[in-house]
């Protein structure tokens, strides 16, 4: 029996997969990542089950920098392509919202922090997220945002912007960090602690309001990655995916 295997793209080591981790290994799921700062790119997604691609400091329009960048919107138009059940987080959403025709652009300000999401009524039947409607969570770190894609529906968002979409029956993105857990939320306060203080950002306040909702959010990303783990699993199923590529 083939094994249901995920690539996940890892743009630098600061941005991991996090509390989605565990849910697919506990499935049974296979991870492999391209580490797009020192590896090539698969040539196809051919053969994985799922893709999930992270956030990172790099910027959606930062492609003379960032030469992979190209890359990972071939293969998430792949991952489209052949209906591979496909997440998006942040950067990776940014991405994905320019595949689809959105328009991305720097934000005049940067968000950062807790946020708590309006869910619109499409979120109580989505197959990843259907039991959150009256509260989002959500630990916001960008400088970018886009417009709602075209042919998308809008999950949840503020009044300003879409925060969460779903592409027709198998991509999601969410501008948002779903992954993000306490530890991953320390590192990047230590990491950015100069930055933060020059746009006004309390480190000791979001170190300890993230502490606080360390417990619910976890749970929530864990629903959602159990969702996926399922979508996953039924695409192995259904094609016969096999394992390829670097662990």
């Amino acid at each position: 029996m083939n094994r249901a295997n995920v690539l996940v793209i890892e743009t630098q080591p600061l941005v991991p997969i996090g509390s989605l981790a565990a849910p697919l290994l506990d499935a049974g799921i296979g991870i492999t990542y391209w580490r797009t700062e020192k590896e090539a790119p698969p040539k196809t997604v051919a053969g994985f089950s799922g893709l999930i691609a992270l956030g990172g400091a790099p910027n959606p329009d930062q492609d003379d920098r960032y030469p992979w960048l190209a890359e990972e919107r071939l293969l998430l138009a792949e991952s489209l392509g052949r209906g591979v059940p496909t997440i998006g987080l942040c950067l990776g959403a940014e991405l994905l919202a320019q595949i689809l025709g959105a328009k991305v652009f720097r934000l005049s300000r940067p968000e950062i922090g807790w946020f708590d999401l309006k869910p619109e009524p499409e979120i109580e039947s989505d197959p990843l997220c259907s039991g959150s409607r009256y509260r989002l969570p959500a630990f916001q770190w960008h400088s970018y945002g886009f417009s709602q894609p075209l042919g998308t529906a809008r999950l949840a968002g503020t009044a300003q912007s879409t925060q969460a979409f779903r592409w027709g029956d198998c991509a999601w993105g969410f501008q948002f960090h779903l992954e993000a857990n306490r530890e991953i939320i320390s590192s990047w306060v230590g990491h950015y602690r100069e930055s933060l203080h020059a746009i006004g950002v309390d480190a000791q306040v979001l170190t300890a309001e993230s502490g606080q909702r360390q417990e619910s959010y976890v749970q929530q990303a864990t629903t959602v990655g159990r969702n996926f783990a399922r979508l996953v699993k039924a695409f192995a199923t259904r094609t016969g995916g096999s394992l390829r590529g670097r662990s």
